[in-house]
């Protein structure tokens, strides 16, 4: 007895939880045949994943598409990233196929329709410390790489154990200025001194880490 009586309340239960979600609905109707996932108010909410004549899985906003998430065509087509009520909208990949060729398409969409390209970067910065602001300045086509540092305005003179390395080139010999000659790019490098605070009461370490893509000649302008 105490068997069928479990055995009827986990059914009891089940029957809440698909009741649930069946009462959650989809408002795309590509995608609004079956669903599971986060629900609010009778439209899906959250985290969850439709199906239809095409399958969506991410984030949903009222019963929308919304956020993050890959949504797939029932000819193959696949876009991965952002939505918006129900749209693509902001950054993401869709992948496709010409006369049977997969072809790749990233960028960014406005309310389902494609703009542009993400622009390429041109450099990168990983790790900053100590550091009031800074600047990447291009200064035409060739292959080097300078620093110029600064504090309040001014060339900074307080810079100890000063140390700048790169994956490429050859250093710049200190007596003109700091730097690399002759990189390839993408060039990788860091810059690590000790200088004194405005105040000139107590020193501190400036480091920064980064990386440009775009070959040229580069001024790295710090200001501490």
């Amino acid at each position: 007895m105490k068997l069928i009586f479990s055995l009827i309340l986990i059914s009891f239960f089940l029957s809440i939880d698909t009741n649930a979600q069946n009462d959650c609905k989809v408002l795309k109707p590509e995608i609004s045949l079956s669903y599971k996932g986060d629900c609010m108010e009778g439209l899906a909410h959250g985290s969850g994943e439709a199906i239809g004549t095409d399958h969506y899985k991410g984030e949903f906003k009222n019963g929308y598409p919304d956020g993050q998430g890959i949504y797939t065509w029932t000819t193959g087509e696949v876009y991965e990233g952002s939505w918006k009520n129900g749209l693509r909208h902001g950054k993401g990949k869709y992948t496709f196929f010409i006369n049977g060729k997969e072809t790749i398409q990233e960028g960014r969409w406005v309310k389902g329709v494609y703009k542009e390209k993400d622009p390429e970067k041109e450099y990168s910065v990983r790790e900053r410390r100590n550091l009031d602001r800074y600047f990447f300045r291009r200064i035409g086509d060739g292959n080097t790489i300078v620093f110029k540092l600064y504090k309040l305005g001014t060339i900074n003179s307080d810079i100890v154990n000063l140390m700048v390395s790169g994956d490429s080139g050859f250093p710049i010999s200190p007596s003109t200025m700091i730097g690399y000659e002759e990189v390839s790019f993408p060039f990788e490098g860091k810059i690590n001194y000790r200088t004194w605070n405005k105040m000139h009461t107590t020193q501190f370490n400036v480091v920064m880490e980064f990386k440009i893509f775009r070959p040229g000649n580069w001024q790295i302008i710090i200001h501490n």
